[in-house]
């Protein structure tokens, strides 16, 4: 018993500096393994991402259909809004999913009025919503083929002037992100808006234009609006604006035509500042052109004003007598003897000489 009880004492040293050793072997292990444990979790983690970043894509197909993903991709948030699924389906904008797919079925309505009654409609929800959206509707519907191109345009004209009465000066904003084969339909359809609520701005816009053809456009768009609307504060407003300009000469007749319908002792005065005489006659013969299609007394009151240089009166009386008598024959007879001319036959040709000389 004594010698076996003097083993165990001498072998308890023993073992206890094995377990001791075997502890710091085991925590040596643990230390110098944790590194690889720390990447093994990372690359774990990435494909946990990975496989969130899948399901969120077939979860926002299900939830939105292929137009909600085709327009999360276009508006180019499609990596934010996928990068976390249920963040994702919240953050997406279910109205511009809607107006994605409603501008897609519209477009393939075969029924033209309806399909055009749709765009209609459409073009002022994108108006007040999303306009940017509308700009990418039109890029894309406009580069998928000729069949579009039609409706694609009408949709155009009619967004551009529900934009224009509810942010002209943005409207104008985007006239240079358009495909440049809608441009000009586009921006004569701001111009003409916006000068119903203020022909100054929307005319000085198209007169800074450095595309020509686009500026001249635009110009004529924004006086045909002013003429129909027969505003004479904005008539005045964009006549002021025009004559201030050095291409005004260019538009010399559109000036004379429509300025005069507020003001046309202003627009004589402009007409012979001119040092074109060529241009200046031909101007005002719009000018009795016009006249004579409002009120043929007014006309004859203002014609007898006119200058005899070039024949610039003569022609004058010419024209509104024999559209004068039309309506009143002895009326315009007698008025164009009283100018010295003479009213020859009202049922001529409108080629034909009307009147002549005493």
């Amino acid at each position: 018993m004594t010698h076996g009880t003097e083993n165990t004492q001498q072998a308890r040293p023993g073992l206890i500096l094995g377990l001791i050793a075997l502890v710091v072997l085991a925590l040596a292990v643990a230390f110098f393994l944790k590194p690889s444990s720390d990447g093994s979790e990372r690359a774990a983690g990435g494909g946990s991402a990975s496989n969130a970043s899948d399901s969120a894509d077939s979860s926002a197909t299900q939830q939105y259909g292929a137009s909600g993903m085709r327009l999360i991709q276009k508006t180019g948030a499609g990596n934010k809004r996928v990068a976390n699924s249920e963040e994702s389906l919240d953050e997406t904008p279910q109205e511009e999913v809607e107006l994605d797919s409603a501008f897609q079925e519209s477009l393939k309505n075969p029924v033209a009025v309806k399909r055009d009654e749709g765009l209609t409609s459409l073009a002022d929800q994108f108006a007040q919503s999303d306009p940017d959206l509308a700009v990418a509707m039109i890029k894309e519907g406009w580069e998928d083929g000729a069949r579009n191109k039609g409706p694609v345009l009408h949709f155009t004209r009619d967004f551009a002037t529900a934009y224009a009465k509810v942010d002209p000066e943005a409207a104008a904003g985007l006239l240079d992100k358009m495909p440049a084969e809608v441009q000009f339909q586009y921006g004569a359809s701001v111009g003409a808006e916006w000068a119903n609520s203020d022909p100054s701005s929307a005319t000085q816009w198209a007169m800074d234009m450095e595309d020509v053809q686009l500026r001249n456009g635009m110009i004529t768009s924004i006086s045909g609006s002013v003429e129909r609307a027969a505003n004479p504060a904005h008539i005045d407003a964009w006549a002021n604006t025009m004559i201030q300009s050095p291409i005004a000469m260019e538009f010399a007749g559109q000036v004379a035509r429509t300025w005069s319908m507020s003001n046309v002792g202003a627009t004589m005065q402009w007409l012979d500042s001119f040092e074109d005489s060529t241009r200046r006659a031909i101007a005002y013969q719009e000018m009795a052109t016009s006249m004579a299609g409002r009120d043929y007394l007014d006309a004859a009151h203002w014609i007898s004003q006119f200058p005899e240089q070039m024949g610039i009166r003569d022609q004058a009386v010419d024209s509104v007598s024999y559209t004068w008598s039309k309506t009143d024959y002895a009326a315009a007879k007698g008025w164009a003897e009283s100018m010295g001319r003479t009213l020859l036959n009202s049922d001529m040709s409108s080629g034909s000489s009307v009147t002549s000389g005493p």
